[in-house]
């Protein structure tokens, strides 16, 4: 292959839904600029529908925590071998890696073995912990697109090449079509009483951990204080699982539509990550 068709290619590794979220918009800014650009890797239906050809989906990613991640060893190695397989069948020079660390990050090592120049887009958090693993970022990392203004300023003091770019979320929730409240209300059966929204996470491990302690609080809250319980459930998430944790039937399930969810509650219950930040973006109290 010749080295302009070699520059068409590139591998993605998302492996989470805001990661998902991410990588979709990445692809069609990238697809806008070359419809011809051909993208590998892991990602979920977002990625996919802009036009990423999916070796895994991240509905097989989602491990949470150490027991988890050393049971699922045999696969993370068949997930990594196939990744690899890919970089040297379609000649890929470059990778880029979404957040995701604990499989980006041991990843990173293999591609730059071969040779792969490697981006890494949305950092790790450092700053709150594992801070001695900028010295693995700096050894293995060619260049960090970060979204905060004191990302840059720590890599910059640790000589890594960094770049500070606009964040995603902000314009994906500026540009979302929004229901109106009525039409919000009308098509998943709400009351009209406020909303005290439960996002329990986008996974199933983070369900099981996170919901059923969360639901008992919220149930509290909503008796004292005369407000419907709705639950977020994420795209890659069977809504019986939510049943099977809480036998009460005292909440209301809505798969999608997050944002509009976030744009009409009053309170929300949020496990930590991305969607703290979209709620604070929307500010709501949570």
């Amino acid at each position: 292959m010749n080295e302009d068709y070699q520059k068409k290619n590139l591998l993605i590794v998302a492996g989470e839904v805001s990661g998902d979220l991410i990588g979709a918009a990445l692809i069609e800014d990238l697809k806008k600029l070359d419809s011809d650009i051909n993208i590998f890797g892991i990602g979920g239906d977002r990625m996919s529908e802009a036009g990423m050809k999916i070796q895994y989906h991240i509905k097989k990613m989602a491990f949470l925590g150490f027991a988890e991640v050393v049971k699922h060893l045999p696969f993370i190695k068949q997930v990594q071998d196939e990744l690899l397989k890919t970089i040297r069948n379609e000649k890929i020079n470059y990778a880029v890696l979404i957040d995701y660390p604990g499989f980006n990050l041991n990843f990173a090592k293999k591609l730059k073995a071969l040779g792969v120049k490697i981006i890494y887009y949305i950092s790790p958090q450092i700053w709150a912990w594992g801070e001695n693993r900028i010295k693995k970022i700096k050894r293995l990392v060619n260049k960090m697109l970060v979204v905060y203004p004191f990302e840059k300023e720590l890599y910059k003091k640790n000589e890594v090449d960094v770049e500070l770019v606009h964040h995603p979320l902000i314009e994906r929730i500026d540009k979302y079509n929004y229901m109106s409240r009525v039409e919000l209300f009308s098509k998943f059966g709400l009351s009209e009483k406020e909303i005290l929204l439960l996002m329990p996470g986008s996974r199933d491990h983070e369900v099981r951990k996170i919901f059923p302690e969360s639901i008992k609080a919220a149930e509290r809250i909503a008796g004292e204080f005369d407000l419907q319980v709705v639950v977020a459930c994420s795209s890659n998430i069977n809504e019986n699982i939510f049943y099977r944790y809480h036998s009460s039937k005292n909440f209301r399930i809505v798969k999608g539509f997050t944002y509009d969810l976030m744009k009409y509650s009053k309170l929300g219950i949020i496990k930590s990550g991305t969607s703290t930040l979209e709620a604070g973006i929307f500010e709501l109290p949570m």
